[in-house]
């Protein structure tokens, strides 16, 4: 069985709107061990506990927690066993892709999807659960990202598609500490965070335009 978790950072929505990014990025986390995350989890907030660092919850909301919090979070990840795969798009220059957010946003994940079974990451006629965070309110928006998935993707592999809160899912946290990383890297030029887990990505391309 192989476990894909899902995040993205940051929003699909256009660069000229306020408080935006000028990036948007899907980030996957594989794994074939779905114990990590809480070993890992469990490890950072026994450390935070130690240096009095408040958290909410029992939740690794990355973007809320202080930098050391986050550095710690990655070094007690770097020797486990997942990848990470992004796909990312530059919204000053969307080109040929769909300028609807969410379609744009259903099509990065499924050309993802692809990009990891062509490139072996995901096995032909592999049993894949694929987990994303539940956090569009709307249950068709929901129920047409579970079906265009699962439509565009099988019978490559079998994929089953799940849609849960963080608090639910320790991996969500798990991947959301991955990918903000990534997001510093193009949206700041801030290789600090990056570099602790880079050995993980095994891919991190812009989208394709066709």
């Amino acid at each position: 069985m192989q476990y894909i978790y899902m995040d993205e950072t940051w929003n699909q929505w256009p660069y000229w709107k306020q408080w935006n990014s000028r990036y948007f990025f899907i980030v996957f986390l594989l794994t074939k061990n779905s114990s990590i995350s809480e070993q890992v989890l469990k490890k950072t907030f026994k450390w935070m506990m130690k240096k009095w660092i408040k958290h909410k919850w029992w939740v690794f909301h990355t973007s809320n927690e202080l930098n050391e919090s986050r550095m710690k979070i990655l070094e007690y990840s770097q020797w486990k066993d997942f990848m990470i795969a992004t796909y990312y798009v530059d919204k000053t220059n969307i080109g040929g892709l769909s300028k609807d957010p969410h379609l744009l946003y259903n099509n990065m994940v499924i050309k993802l999807l692809k990009r990891c079974i062509d490139k072996n990451i995901i096995l032909q006629w592999e049993k894949v659960q694929f987990i994303a965070a539940r956090k569009e309110t709307n249950r068709f928006l929901n129920k047409q990202f579970t079906e265009q998935i699962k439509y565009s993707i099988e019978p490559q592999i079998k994929i089953d598609v799940l849609l849960r809160y963080p608090l639910q899912e320790k991996w969500l946290q798990h991947v959301d500490s991955m990918a903000l990383p990534i997001l510093h890297k193009y949206e700041f030029n801030n290789i600090t965070l990056y570099n602790i887990m880079k050995d993980h990505i095994v891919i991190e391309e812009e989208i394709p335009r066709n």
